[in-house]
């Protein structure tokens, strides 16, 4: 069985990322929240240096621009070349945040709360800022985000896996992980 590490921005991130990659029997998933964006190539490195195995880093882009994603990742890349040369390792930026894949697959979240709640304006909202629209129709119906990542149903789950980037995610991840040994 292959190890993996991931290391993500808070804890939320790991709650949501470990249930999106839920059923991979191949692959053993450790999860490090680095505590914010500044920290994921110190802790990236560190995990590479003492642990090494496979690694991804996984950040919110924090733009709407892909290039500009893309340049962060690719800085994030150089830091962690160093001490992997083999490259065994990846880093994903969700665009414009880790979020926007219930607003990419709104159903999810309009089975749960309802079209009314989840109109097409805070559909579209939800595009350019994910984690304040999530943010607000959680604390609008009394939940918090952390229990409604833990609520997600396997179906709630399938669907979101089928959003561009989610899909996009777990293809970085098997593309990592297959064949490996």
């Amino acid at each position: 069985m292959n190890n993996c590490s991931l290391v993500v921005e808070g804890r939320q991130d790991v709650i949501l990322l470990r249930a999106l990659l839920r059923g991979r029997a191949d692959v053993s998933f450790r999860f490090y929240a680095s505590g914010g964006r500044a920290s994921l190539a110190t802790v990236g490195r560190n995990i590479l240096v003492h642990e090494g195995g496979l690694l991804i880093v996984v950040m919110d882009a924090d733009t709407l621009d892909p290039s500009q994603a893309d340049t962060s990742c690719r800085l994030i890349e150089s830091a962690l070349r160093r001490f992997s040369p083999d490259e065994r390792f990846d880093v994903f930026a969700f665009v414009p945040e880790l979020e926007v894949v219930f607003f990419e697959v709104p159903t999810v979240l309009t089975r749960r709360f309802g079209p009314e709640v989840v109109s097409l304006p805070v559909i579209e909202r939800g595009c350019f800022e994910p984690k304040a629209a999530l943010q607000r129709i959680l604390t609008d119906s009394g939940i918090s985000q952390v229990d409604y990542f833990k609520e997600l149903t396997s179906e709630d789950l399938d669907e979101l896996r089928q959003g561009d980037q989610a899909a996009r995610f777990i293809s970085a991840v098997e593309t990592l992980t297959v064949g490996v040994s």
